[in-house]
């Protein structure tokens, strides 16, 4: 990464008695370093220069612009018509052992930078960000939302300088400490800062407190702030700092923008469903990224998957309402993510992501339904997550059955309603009963003509399993009086009770014509 000339002269002045000759107010952002070699381009570059080669330049006023000279001795000229700025180092040291130090300035940034990008863009966590810069600055750095919860923080600093006395165990601001912040009118006040600020307190404990700062906004409202704490208050340090700040801002604003929380588990989570809608969209979703998501929630590729679908009772106002409810369910039923699809609220629950019973999940699953005035269509139970865009499609037809036929229930299984979706596939444009047995509408004609009961009694024996006592019961005649009327039922239609073929086409013939 390029570096900013606050960044170079603080980290070579950890090394190095350098001072700045001259400071340009100019915000540059420096390339690698190179050896001066008059007539090459030094325009945005650090560049390493000998004192007497100064004299060069001074002699030819805005001869380079943007550019950060690190001049190896006292220059022999003013340097105040030199474009860029100007750091001397007086020390002997050589130009190629400069060189050297400069490129690991810049090594180190690098490796940071990568860190950062690898942590945004790779799954990583605030905390990530936070513990990659951690060794870059003397402070702690502090990520707080606007619950004044600490989000992620340099834990060994602040255990070791006592600042985690102001944490509770949930690494919540004490009450004692949020009462101060929210009285402080100073305080109030910087909510609506845009850029970088400084914060200074005076602690009883730690004396002095100096902080700088950068609020994080989302859609214009204040939603956390990013602090890194100031051991040494001088200007160079404090340059040195507001650069690391500003640059680690971009990436903790990336991720926030990004998910638009700071909750970890609501980010893992937002990545689940992030996952699920790309899958129902027919969007490729690798086998490794799917298995990072349910592991990051604490799911296997294993567990066993049930997909729901809610519809409204009755009307409401949608968008605030599944907003509400998919929080209100997701803190219920843990172990489920709840998302918007097709202007559909779906739910998929993992049976064995909490410790529960199937039957008690149905039982206070249908008084949730009661009490929120809602109705669900649920899929199979399924594990492999090819299956989703079908368990979908399962809780559509779960609901568009089961509103038929019994429509007083709250939640509707799949499975229930496969035998009525497999009729109404076959029909097609014929009517039940154009595809139901001729032979079983003989039988029906025949009752309607001479009065008899052929047609129930054949559909009781079938009901009863094909038992003639228990079929006899059911109609209140004696078992002679059944076979009685089986034999006159077979010699009508010539059906044959032998042929799994007939029995089967007979049984079809019976939901079409009830059903259909």
């Amino acid at each position: 990464m390029n570096l900013t000339q606050d960044i170079i002269y603080y980290s070579l002045s950890r090394k190095y008695p350098v001072q700045f000759l001259k400071r340009s107010d100019t915000e540059m952002i420096l390339k690698r370093p190179m050896i001066y070699n008059e007539g090459e381009d030094c325009a945005d570059r650090t560049i390493i220069i000998l004192a007497e080669e100064m004299k060069t330049l001074a002699d030819r006023p805005n001869s380079e612009s943007n550019a950060l000279y690190i001049c190896l001795g006292k220059p022999l000229k003013s340097v105040k018509s030199v474009s860029g700025s100007v750091i001397t180092l007086e020390t002997e040291v050589a130009p190629a052992a400069l060189f050297n130090a400069i490129q690991e300035i810049y090594d180190r940034f690098d490796q940071w930078d990568e860190t950062l990008r690898t942590a945004l863009y790779e799954g990583g966590s605030f905390g990530d960000l936070i513990d990659c810069t951690d060794p870059l600055v003397t402070g702690s750095v502090f990520l707080v939302d606007k619950m004044f919860h600490y989000v992620a923080y340099s834990k060994e600093k602040s255990r070791r300088n006592g600042l985690n006395t102001y944490m509770d165990e949930n690494d919540n601001m004490t009450l004692d400490a949020v009462n101060d912040f929210i009285a402080d009118s100073e305080f109030q006040v910087l909510y609506e800062m845009q850029g970088v600020f400084d914060y200074s307190a005076d602690d009883p404990t730690f004396g002095a407190v100096h902080m700088i700062c950068k609020n994080i906004f989302q859609d214009n409202a204040y939603a956390g702030r990013l602090i890194v704490g100031l051991e040494d208050p001088g200007d160079d340090a404090k340059r040195y700092t507001t650069a690391i700040l500003q640059h680690l801002y971009f990436y903790i604003n990336k991720l926030y923008q990004t998910y638009r929380s700071f909750d970890m588990k609501e980010i893992v989570l937002s990545s689940l469903r992030s996952l699920l809608l790309d899958s129902l969209n027919n969007r490729e979703v690798s086998k490794e990224q799917w298995q990072k998501a349910l592991e990051e929630n604490g799911w296997t590729t294993t567990d066993r998957l049930q997909l729901i679908q809610f519809r409204q009772k009755r009307h409401y106002t949608k968008n605030i309402y599944a907003e509400f409810l998919s929080a209100e369910i997701e803190r219920k039923w843990p172990g489920c993510a709840c998302f918007e699809y097709d202007d559909r609220l779906l739910m998929l629950v993992n049976q064995d992501a909490e410790p529960r019973s199937e039957k008690g999940f149905y039982q206070a699953f249908a008084y949730f339904l009661r009490e929120s005035l809602l109705i669900a269509g649920l899929s199979r139970i399924f594990t492999d997550r090819n299956q989703l865009r079908f368990a979908y499609n399962q809780t559509e037809t779960a609901l568009d059955f089961g509103l038929k036929k019994e429509p007083t229930l709250w939640y509707y299984k799949f499975d229930d309603y496969v035998l009525n979706y497999m009729l109404n596939q076959c029909t097609g444009e014929f009517s039940g009963e154009q595809l139901c047995s001729g032979k079983l509408l003989a039988l029906k004609r025949h009752d309607t003509e001479k009065r008899t009961a052929y047609y129930e009694t054949l559909r009781a024996y079938f009901k009863c399993r094909m038992n003639a006592m228990a079929a006899a019961k059911t109609l209140y005649i004696h078992r002679s009086s059944f076979l009685s009327r089986m034999d006159r039922i077979i010699e009508l239609t010539g059906i044959d009770l032998d042929s799994d073929e007939e029995v089967f086409y007979l049984l079809l013939s019976f939901h079409l014509l009830e059903n259909m």
